[in-house]
């Protein structure tokens, strides 16, 4: 039996459903899927060769750009604000599951999400952004992606994620000196 490979013209096609029918081995035109329900469309190569409706479901370029919206809108953490002391638990085999006290510096962008309207010849520029936190110990920033952390609010959830001998290192010491000042202030935590 012959092995179905949609053509590359099909896998960039944003009309095309590859991977569709009887046993996964036909390709859907989206293109008249929509138009009407009781005749679905399955194209072959040849058909998608020939189809003047194909457009790309990628950026191809040369393109016309008549205007740039880039966003830079600046919002504030969803639950913890920049300084916020955090157990950060960096999935890395090479940290064996250790729990590290870490200062969360904020949501930092770690990559461009950028759209483009065809109609309007705009092209759209924004951030995805990730929280970055900074490990005394490691000497090193871990973002939120490649770990597991949550906040420090009270002496019991620094016990909780640290060792004894951990007790005596200056950032811990930091820790609670920091906790008991937001204390003797007033301020929640």
């Amino acid at each position: 039996m012959e092995e179905y490979k949609p053509s590359e013209r099909q896998k960039k096609c944003r009309h095309a459903l590859c991977y569709r029918g009887k046993n996964h081995k036909q390709t859907q035109c989206k293109e008249n899927i929509f138009k009407d329900s009781e005749n679905d469309r399955w194209v072959t190569n040849e058909d998608c060769e020939k189809c003047e409706k194909y457009k790309s479901k990628y950026i191809e370029y040369p393109i016309t750009v008549n205007q740039i919206d880039i966003d830079h809108t600046d919002y504030k953490p969803l639950f913890h604000d920049t300084g916020t002391l955090v157990a950060v638990n960096p999935c890395d085999e090479k940290f064996q599951g250790k729990t590290y006290i870490g200062i969360l510096i904020g949501d930092i962008p770690i990559q461009p999400l950028i759209s483009y309207d065809e109609e309007e010849q705009k092209l759209n520029i924004s951030e995805f952004k990730n929280p970055c936190i900074f490990v005394p110990e490691l000497k090193k920033l871990v973002f939120g992606y490649e770990s597991w952390w949550t906040a420090i609010e009270t002496e019991a959830d620094l016990k909780k994620i640290t060792q004894k001998d951990i007790e005596n290192t200056w950032y811990v010491k930091l820790a609670k000196e920091m906790l008991s000042n937001i204390r003797r202030d007033g301020c929640n935590v």
